[in-house]
């Protein structure tokens, strides 16, 4: 199971994001559970939490 983090301040980029791993996970098999955070400060607000993802995609601007 891969739990992904997608963390960026404009939704639409979330959510395409979101909808090309799950299309391209899923056509491999492959289980994964994604969640979406809007702002740097909310995700790093998980603390310790932050280590149960294995990917980490961070919009820096």
């Amino acid at each position: 199971m891969f739990r992904i983090a997608i963390c960026d301040d404009e939704k639409i980029f979330r959510d395409d994001l979101k909808e090309i791993l799950i299309r391209y996970m899923t056509d491999r098999g492959i289980m994964l559970e994604i969640d979406t955070f809007s702002s740097g400060k909310e995700f790093v607000e998980l603390g310790i939490e932050m280590v149960k993802y294995k990917i980490v995609f961070l919009d820096i601007n």
